[in-house]
């Protein structure tokens, strides 16, 4: 991990934080948001920060994971990652019924028999 520039440490620190917290659940997932928000705000507060400095700062990555594992307080990021629950069934939810909708207008405007026919004809049909 060292030597690493500030282009792309951010995702390399992050990348590794996951493979060391191995299966991703909603509460993985809610902390490593934390996380994600406070290197990014890190970084940009230290615009030259390096890997080397997110590990002094943050803690090694595989530390930083053994210390979220053995934590026995859950209750914040249990709130998150039930809000995170809680939108993945809104927007499921949603998709399905633009389907269903979408099935069940579809023969409706197929077998709509409504044409409208245009006629190049200006002539006035009314006579005096």
């Amino acid at each position: 991990m060292k030597g690493k520039t500030n282009l792309a440490c951010d995702k390399l620190y992050i990348k590794s934080l996951r493979r060391n917290l191995g299966k991703m659940t909603d509460i993985k997932k809610a902390f490593i948001a934390d996380i994600k928000e406070d290197i990014h705000r890190y970084m940009n507060e230290q615009p030259d920060a390096d890997m080397d400095s997110l590990c002094e700062f943050f803690g090694d990555p595989e530390a930083l994971s053994m210390e979220f594992l053995s934590r026995d307080d859950f209750s914040n990021l249990k709130k998150k990652a039930r809000k995170y629950t809680i939108w993945r069934v809104v927007a499921i939810s949603l998709v399905f019924l633009m389907i269903i909708s979408a099935i069940a207008v579809y023969p409706h405007i197929k077998s709509s028999d409504d044409t409208i026919t245009v006629t190049n004809s200006f002539s006035n049909t009314e006579q005096k």
